[in-house]
C-alpha cells in the first residue's frame, strides 16, 4: 500500500473542509479553493486518502 504525500493529504483535508461548507450552507454545488469544481466521487477519494494516511501514521497537518 502506497502512503499518501502531503499535498494529497492537504488536498484530501480541502475537499472535505469544502464539502462540510457545503453542507452547512445547504449548497449542492461545491468548489475547492482553486475554484474546481467538488464532485462525490472526489470526497470519497479523499475520505480513502484520509483512511489511508492514518493507518500508515501519516500526519495530518496543514500546510
Amino acid at each position: 500500500m502506497l502512503t499518501p504525500t502531503a499535498e494529497q493529504i492537504a488536498w484530501a483535508d480541502e475537499v472535505i473542509e469544502a464539502m462540510a461548507a457545503a453542507e452547512r450552507e445547504r449548497r449542492g454545488a461545491l468548489k475547492d479553493r482553486s475554484g474546481e469544481m467538488v464532485a462525490l466521487m472526489h470526497v470519497k477519494l479523499a475520505r480513502k486518502l484520509l483512511d489511508r494516511a492514518a493507518t500508515s501514521g501519516e500526519s495530518r497537518e496543514r500546510t
